[in-house]
């Protein structure tokens, strides 16, 4: 029987220029869409810039500000940004944070740190449409007045962050401010001459011991006529000093009293000196100021 040839290559023709058509467009929607880029093309990349205010010294007993400017350099939007400063609590204390345009906010703060939150950060070009791409925060702390003169504060911030494939992570530079005794009060001794500089050390004593528990509360004072006392220096010998020989035990201190212990049976003299404002030093007396023997009950 005669079977009629028929030729398929047309309609073959045609569905494979159809499939080159859809598959061209799909492709093109795919590379040239901005948004697919900005998730897809590169990582954010998130540098964070601390700066101190005072910058190279501070005084004891006032505020010094840390700036933290955070940027994204990165091809890629960057979310969820948390930026931490940790501090030293003996030295130091958080008093307040400021936002500048009040795009971020506190995430957690403790007696040693406190971490800063931005939600998002643009990518980083010169397009003025791309949004703002830098933020900026200032962390307010005290300075604590028991600092030791000429310590170093150094302070850095940790960071991290999201961004639409994986994120990262680093440190800021560091920030040191050395800390420096308060300026001698204005006050001074009067003659009849006129105003003449302070030059007599203050007087200070061991006051009380009391017993406290497995230790002891020592308390003492002093009397500056002129510029006032700065601090005081407390040293401690274990019984009898001639045979342990004394030792410092509170350095720069401010206090009026400390607890010491636990004593463990044992007996302890202490010595106190204080520095004025003047920087004039009360020499140590060569006998204890008063002993545990001397304790009486809290």
């Amino acid at each position: 029987m005669y079977r009629k040839e028929t030729n398929y290559w047309p309609r073959h023709i045609h569905l494979l220029f159809l499939f080159l058509l859809i598959g061209g467009l799909l492709s093109f929607s795919t590379v040239h869409s901005p948004a697919s880029a900005q998730e897809t093309d590169g990582n954010a990349n998130i540098i964070v810039t601390l700066s101190s205010d005072p910058s190279l010294y501070v005084t004891r007993g006032e505020d010094m500000t840390i700036a933290a400017d955070v940027e994204n350099i990165g091809a890629a939007a960057a979310e969820d940004v948390r930026v931490t400063l940790n501090f030293d609590e003996d030295w130091l204390s958080l008093e307040d944070v400021r936002f500048n345009g009040s795009r971020g906010w506190v995430e957690s703060y403790n007696d040693s740190s406190v971490t800063l939150g931005f939600r998002y950060l643009e990518v980083n070009n010169d397009d003025d449409d791309a949004g703002d791409e830098t933020r900026s925060a200032t962390v307010v702390l005290n300075v604590a007045p028991t600092v030791p003169i000429n310590e170093e504060l150094t302070l850095r911030a940790n960071y991290n962050w999201n961004d639409a494939l994986n994120g990262g992570a680093g440190e800021s530079n560091q920030v040191k401010v050395t800390v420096k005794a308060a300026e001698a009060v204005s006050r001074t001794l009067q003659d009849d001459d006129g105003a003449v500089a302070d030059t007599t050390p203050p007087v200070s004593a061991i006051v009380e011991i009391t017993r406290d528990g497995k230790g002891f509360l020592v308390r003492w004072n002093g009397v500056d006529n002129a510029s006032g006392i700065a601090y005081y220096d407390v040293q401690v010998c274990r019984m009898p000093c001639g045979s342990y020989g004394w030792h410092s035990w509170l350095t720069n201190t401010t206090s009026l009293s400390e607890w010491f212990g636990p004593v463990e049976g044992k007996e302890f003299a202490f010595r106190v000196r204080a520095v004025d404002f003047a920087g004039n030093v009360e020499p140590w007396t060569a006998t204890a100021g008063m002993d545990t023997t001397q304790a009486g009950d809290f």
